[in-house]
C-alpha cells in the first residue's frame, strides 16, 4: 500500500521524483510485487524513485543501491 503520494505544486502533475519509505510493507507478496510492477513502469517512463526499505529482495530491483550501517554511507 502505498499511504502517501501526491503531485507537486508547479509540476503540472508530471513530476518526475517519487520518495517511498518502506513502499512493501504490506501483508501480502502479491501488493508488495504490485506496488514494484507499479514502480518499475514509472520508471521504464523516466521517473526516478528513491526508496527506503529493509527488505533485501526489494532492494534487489534497484538499479543502484545505498546502504547506510553506523551512520555510514555505502555504494
Amino acid at each position: 500500500m502505498i499511504s502517501g503520494l501526491c503531485n507537486c505544486p508547479g509540476t503540472g502533475g508530471q513530476a518526475k521524483l517519487l520518495l517511498a519509505d518502506e513502499p512493501t510493507g504490506a501483508p501480502d507478496s502479491n501488493t508488495g510485487g504490485g506496488v514494484m510492477r507499479l514502480f518499475e513502469g514509472l520508471h521504464d517512463r523516466g521517473h526516478t524513485i528513491v526508496m527506503i526499505t529493509h527488505d533485501s529482495h526489494i532492494a534487489s530491483y534497484a538499479e543502484r543501491t545505498v546502504r547506510i550501517a553506523d551512520g555510514e554511507l555505502y555504494s
